[in-house]
């Protein structure tokens, strides 16, 4: 076990003692969740501690985006492996592109999303890798004075997120 590992262990112990001796934290395996409860799912008090745990201490991809784009009052944002869209349609930002070789967003969730967020009227899709966008569409990320937020969720390689980290910050 790496020594990061049995570090996270250590103080998911000095948690659940302080907790409750069966609460673990949510970053813990299910698997090892389900043999030392011996539950398949928590009881009341327990699905209540881990409610306080997540929404305490953990802060999803969503909300560390959307505060940098308030911070920086940034206009345009581009996500790339955008798949089914749960992040993209959630974020508020005056012009979004998505970029995927295959959305899984369905027309009813768009329409669904203008009501939550009326700034996804506006959005562009491109349903393309994000090698061929950025060779073809250049003109258009021109005109826009760039890219202010980056979000590259695509290919999880480290060769291709190095190329979409670099076509990104081209612009």
């Amino acid at each position: 076990m790496a020594q990061g590992q049995s570090r996270l262990d250590e103080e998911a112990k000095k948690s659940a003692k302080y907790l409750g001796k069966n609460w673990l934290p949510p970053y813990s395996d299910q698997s090892e969740y389900r043999v030392k409860s011996r539950k398949l799912l928590p009881d009341k008090r327990e699905q209540r501690m881990l409610d306080l745990s997540k929404r305490y201490f953990i802060m999803n991809r969503r909300d560390i985006i959307q505060k940098i784009i308030n911070q920086l009052r940034a206009r345009n944002y581009i996500e790339i492996g955008v798949k089914k869209g749960k992040i993209f349609l959630e974020i508020r930002a005056r012009k979004k592109i998505a970029v995927d070789p295959q959305f899984e967003i369905g027309t009813k969730r768009k329409i669904k999303s203008w009501s939550k967020n009326f700034s996804n009227i506006f959005n562009e899709y491109y349903e393309m890798t994000s090698d061929r966008f950025f060779e073809m569409h250049s003109n258009r990320l021109t005109k826009l004075k760039g890219l202010n937020v980056a979000f590259i969720d695509g290919l999880h390689t480290y060769k291709q997120s190095l190329k979409d980290v670099q076509n990104c910050l081209n612009f």
